[in-house]
């Protein structure tokens, strides 16, 4: 692994904590239960990548986001 790609994975960290906090503050403004409840799962899915960036998939929703 090289600086460039140590220094990708901290901005992808902190963008997935950007994230995970920003579906925290949606699940808590939504107004229906199931919003709430998908809000907080995707919160739990970013926290997971903030934490374990392995557990990123080579494709499907983190690549699709980007």
């Amino acid at each position: 692994m090289n600086a460039s790609s140590d220094s990708m994975r901290t901005c992808d960290r902190g963008y997935f904590r950007q994230r995970a906090e920003a579906e925290i503050e949606a699940a808590y403004e939504a107004r229906h239960p199931e919003a709430a409840r998908a809000h907080y799962l995707l919160a739990a899915y970013y926290l997971d990548l903030t934490h374990n960036p392995a557990s990123q998939p080579s494709t499907g929703f983190a690549s699709a986001t980007q």
